[in-house]
């Protein structure tokens, strides 16, 4: 399956849950019945593969409703399928500006810019994303990739810097050094090759090879000669081609007029030694993950099968009519055995059943809402609290859910306004006070807002909770800095 076709499957299934629900309750003219059936006929055809009249249909009702998001949004991943990614781009762009609390159409559109070949768009539109989304590592990934292409090289290295703060790995320690090396400063271009071997020791080929460069530029013969060595004892071959093989030759005839060879050939041998010694405890620690990794899947199997198996016990002793009230309750307890099984599919699919039956219970749509979270889905998460919210809007607990769900949907200050709109319904809360002192905390947002919610959390939590000693130590901070 292609990739686009991937992406647009995941949009829809960010956007349709809520709204599918939402129609069972809320009737609609016949004008826009037709333009539902029409939007769901194109979107049909377009999943059948009959990209060319689904895109047809799909334009046909842009003219009708030029600044729907979703009729935006579909043609930018019908456009995609179909190879037209500058036209994909406009389109995912236009939805955007159409529907502000997409922070991802953004994203969208700059990897259509970037399979049209337009980097410079593809570059504004990732800046864009990353801005609503500041700590998505895959935006800031494009980004800088995006701006290394371009040959902005300090702008990649800034986004990248972004992608290390969020996700340190050896590769982007790499990327980190080749930039700096290409921007002339051999200094952090070397602190950098030496994290990506510090973090994924012994380190990547590409780390070795770029302090090797720095030596060279430097004419650090002897690090360049022990450097040599390892590189070819670890990575065979690498030094063969220019320009490494032709200093490697002339620092060994240097090197052969000395009296150092035995000496090295001496700290070689330790270091092999060292080094096997390594190879032999991550293998024996990799076999340990991958067996416990696998007792993990078995036991999943296992209470997967569990599950089913009682579904067609069920399913065979099943005699009479149930109540509304049994046929909830069964799908309720499948959907849990589902979820322990982490079968995320199979459980979400008995959780909507059981709506269906029985939409005004709060409780079905807080329990879906918790199990759409832990499968990652947090767009749908906040949706159904939100749905849990409005059948029983005194239960704290269902607003507390549905805050967490929004910290990982909404932009740090709509997040924040959020947390103060709860905080005025529950004033009594310390864990919501608790969670507003740490947003504004968070990147030094409002250090004196921060302060003012420690200190109220200080007064109203119990005694006992053992959150207190850390957020003395928070209060202290503030109050020096400020």
């Amino acid at each position: 399956m292609r990739a686009w076709v991937v992406f647009r499957k995941l949009s829809h299934k960010l956007v349709w849950p809520g709204m599918l629900v939402m129609s069972l309750f809320a009737g609609c003219t016949d004008p826009d019945k037709v333009f539902e059936e029409k939007f769901e006929e194109a979107n049909q055809k377009i999943t059948a593969g009959e990209v060319s009249s689904g895109l047809a249909l799909l334009e046909t009702l842009r003219g009708e409703r030029p600044d729907d998001p979703r009729v935006l949004e579909a043609l930018g991943f019908a456009f995609a399928e179909a190879g037209r990614h500058a036209e994909a781009a406009e389109a995912f762009t236009a939805a955007a500006g159409a529907d502000p609390r997409r922070p991802d159409l953004p994203l969208f559109a700059a990897r259509s810019h970037e399979e049209a070949g337009n980097l410079e768009a593809a570059a504004d539109q990732y800046r864009q994303y990353v801005v609503g989304r500041f700590d998505d590592v895959t935006g800031w990934q494009a980004l800088g990739r995006v701006e290394r292409a371009r040959g902005h090289h300090r702008a990649a290295t800034d986004a990248f810097l972004q992608v290390h703060r969020l996700r340190p790995s050896a590769d982007t320690a790499v990327t980190l050094g080749e930039l700096f090396l290409q921007l002339g400063n051999l200094a952090q271009a070397g602190q950098w090759f030496r994290q990506a071997r510090e973090l994924d020791p012994p380190g990547p080929a590409e780390a070795w090879l770029g302090l090797l460069i720095i030596d060279l530029e430097e004419d650090d013969r002897e690090s360049a000669l022990a450097r040599m060595d390892e590189i070819e004892e670890r990575f065979p071959g690498r030094l063969d081609e220019p320009p490494y093989a032709q200093a490697r030759d002339e620092f060994r005839e240097w090197r052969a007029a000395g009296e150092e060879r035995a000496r090295l050939a001496a700290e070689r041998a330790a270091e092999a030694e060292r080094r096997e010694a390594e190879r032999l405890a991550m293998e024996e620690e990799e076999a340990l993950r991958l067996e416990t990794e696998r007792l993990a899947e078995e036991e999943a199997r296992r209470a997967r099968e569990e599950a089913l198996a009682l579904l067609e016990r069920e399913m065979e002793e099943a005699t009479r009519e149930p109540t509304v009230e049994e046929r909830v309750a069964a799908k309720l307890q499948r959907a849990r055995q589902f979820q322990r099984a982490r079968a995320w599919d199979d459980a979400l699919r008995e959780y909507w059943e059981a709506i269906s039956l029985d939409a005004d219970r709060a409780s079905l749509w807080y329990e879906l809402s918790r199990v759409l979270l832990q499968a990652g889905r947090s767009s749908e998460a906040e949706s159904t609290a939100l749905e849990a919210i409005r059948r029983n809007p005194s239960r704290e607990d269902y607003h507390l859910h549905y805050l967490n769900a929004a910290r990982e949907t909404q932009p740090m200050r709509v997040y924040l306004s959020e947390l103060e709109r709860v905080l005025a319904m529950f004033p009594s809360s310390y864990e919501i006070t608790l969670e507003l002192a740490r947003a504004y905390n968070h990147g030094a947002f409002s250090q004196s807002n921060a302060l003012r919610y420690y200190r109220r959390f200080l007064q109203i939590a119990p005694p006992t909770d053992p959150r207190r000693e850390e957020v003395t130590r928070q209060v202290r901070r503030l109050e020096a800095a400020l």
